[in-house]
């Protein structure tokens, strides 16, 4: 199991790319870039010029960027220029959706692409061999982070593993030592933590049980 920790909660004082820093150092395999235009969820959350920064501080990093954009298409020049790898996008904001995986692949990036809690897996009949990963929003609202974890997305993740072996499965939303033990009993390959291991008292520690 992988962790890749969301820095949507990273606050000042400390710096953005120290907090980044700091995760990694403690073993966590991905920085989750949670992207906000204010438009499909509430807020604003990383531009693209802040993404470019931080890829300047942490050139070796894997940037797992979760899109959470009425236009994701706008956004593929910008992530590409940053060498995000891992391009996510949420599939109910999307109509030609090869077109929007093909750009993707172009520039470079993985694609993966998020469910809300009330999508079905099914529309993903028509791409899953066309992409990298699937992301499964197990809380309620997308763009609000500290919600609990819908124990009912847990069943979606095992139906989505045994329909399609193949695919990466990423779990994102409500998740701490104890709803991970689910998570890891899903079929799921990678796991979403923000503030509990952002301000875990043992980092190395929490990021190991999540593992």
């Amino acid at each position: 199991m992988k962790v890749a920790v969301s820095i949507m909660g990273a606050n000042p004082p400390k710096p953005l790319v120290q907090h980044c820093k700091d995760v990694l150092a403690a073993g966590a395999d991905y920085i989750h870039i949670d992207i906000m235009d204010g438009k499909l969820v509430p807020g604003v959350k990383f531009t693209g010029d802040e993404i470019l920064n931080l890829r300047r501080e942490l050139p070796d990093a894997f940037f797992d960027c979760h899109l959470m954009v009425v236009d994701p298409l706008n956004w593929v020049d910008k992530l590409a220029e940053a060498k995000v790898n891992m391009f996510t996008y949420h599939y109910e904001e999307v109509y030609n959706h090869q077109e929007l995986i093909r750009r993707v692949k172009e520039a470079g990036m993985q694609v993966g692409v998020a469910l809300h809690s009330t999508t079905s897996i099914d529309v993903l009949d028509t791409i899953i061999h066309d992409i990298d990963m699937v992301l499964i929003v197990t809380f309620e609202k997308t763009g609000i982070g500290g919600q609990p974890l819908l124990p009912s997305m847990i069943d979606k993740c095992r139906a989505l593993r045994q329909r399609y072996p193949h695919i990466r499965i990423e779990i994102d939303g409500g998740l701490n030592l104890t709803t991970t033990e689910l998570a890891q009993s899903s079929g799921a390959d990678i796991v979403v933590g923000g503030w509990v291991i952002l301000y875990a008292d043992d980092m190395p520690g929490t990021i190991e049980k999540m593992r």
